[in-house]
């Protein structure tokens, strides 16, 4: 075309002849514009079309001839393999990005849950450490007892002893409390 008609316009009246499906227009027609009559060649992208049509055309009557015919179908074969291969690297970079952001969610989660756990283990060992110092004060408080002391649970089981008692007795706790 000389410029005068755009490949708008032509695009345009390809749409209104054949339908906006560029995998149904024929491979070759003539398409009449207002500067005249334009032979357009046109080549699907991809197996059926579902990536586009490349289309070619020239005044030139003869158009296209078998070289430019063969010529057109390499092209667009070219054309269609370098845009699936870059659909196919814009999946892959996609999936990976799913996939970092997942990694990046779940590694924050479970940093997450390490700190708590870690948070509930430090205050768990400082309720045992003060229930082993609270113990030591309590047979500190218990053997500082001028007498003999034993605590015995409800069921009269023998619990804690003071040391004077087990100076008294000459046993053990455990021997105490199979007694």
């Amino acid at each position: 075309v000389d410029g005068t008609t755009s490949a708008r316009e032509i695009g345009e009246r390809l749409d209104w002849w054949f339908g906006p499906l560029p995998r149904d227009w024929p491979t070759n027609t003539k398409v009449s514009v207002e500067e005249g009559d334009v032979c357009v060649a046109c080549a699907a992208l991809g197996h059926e079309g579902e990536l586009g049509t490349v289309v070619a055309g020239s005044r030139r009557t003869d158009f296209p001839t078998a070289n430019e015919r063969l010529l057109l179908d390499v092209a667009t074969n070219q054309a269609s393999l370098a845009l699936q291969h870059a659909r196919h690297s814009s999946e892959q970079q996609y999936a990976a990005r799913e996939l970092e952001q997942r990694i990046a969610r779940t590694t924050n989660e479970l940093a997450a849950t390490n700190e708590r756990l870690e948070t509930a283990i430090a205050a768990r060992q400082r309720v045992e450490d003060s229930l082993h110092d609270q113990e030591r004060e309590s047979h500190l408080i218990l053997d500082n007892i001028p007498g003999l002391v034993a605590l015995l649970s409800p069921t009269g089981d023998v619990d804690v002893v003071n040391r004077q008692l087990l100076e008294y007795f000459g046993q053990t706790i455990e021997e105490l409390r199979n007694w």
